[in-house]
């Protein structure tokens, strides 16, 4: 996925309670933005992304050494973290995890899935996706902006419920 849908689709998700009575706060405000700086990071292995442009002195160096979607998109890595910063009570940085694990999450529904995802429960150079390959979609493609679309609408929901209107 691109980095905007990443960002707009996992605050969307993260703000599912806000639909469903959870009053907005600063804390909540907080969570959300870091949750959108987690849905970025994973990325940092791509030098053309959103952040690799940004810190091309990492991005680079990490493509080079791992490749995309590999180490930076793992999911049994970055489940046992959260787990690990939620009971810790780290909240802050567990909303960093959350953002990063929604981004490998989306990523796994992309044609191209994740390299070594599950690594090392899955064998070496096996890409993990969750859906067949008929319910998958191409970054940049139709099918992504729709995504994108709808995760704005319900945003925008979400604003008209926090707002009372």
């Amino acid at each position: 996925m691109l980095g905007k849908t990443h960002i707009v689709n996992s605050i969307a998700i993260a703000s599912i309670p806000l639909a469903f009575g959870t009053q907005i706060n600063i804390k909540y405000s907080i969570f959300l933005g870091l949750v959108a700086l987690g849905s970025i990071l994973p990325d940092i292995d791509e030098p053309n992304s959103l952040i690799g442009r940004k810190m091309q002195y990492l991005s680079y160096p990490i493509n080079i050494i791992f490749g995309h979607r590999t180490l930076t998109h793992n999911l049994l890595l970055f489940t046992i973290l959260g787990i690990f910063l939620f009971m810790q009570g780290y909240n802050y940085l567990f909303a960093v995890n959350i953002g990063i694990l929604l981004h490998v999450l989306q990523d796994s529904i992309t044609y191209q899935g994740i390299k070594n995802g599950l690594f090392p429960l899955q064998r070496f150079n096996y890409n993990f996706v969750l859906l067949p390959r008929i319910f998958r979609f191409a970054v940049g493609s139709i099918t992504e902006y729709i995504i994108f679309i709808l995760s704005i609408l319900f945003l925008l929901i979400v604003i008209y419920i926090q707002l009372g209107i």
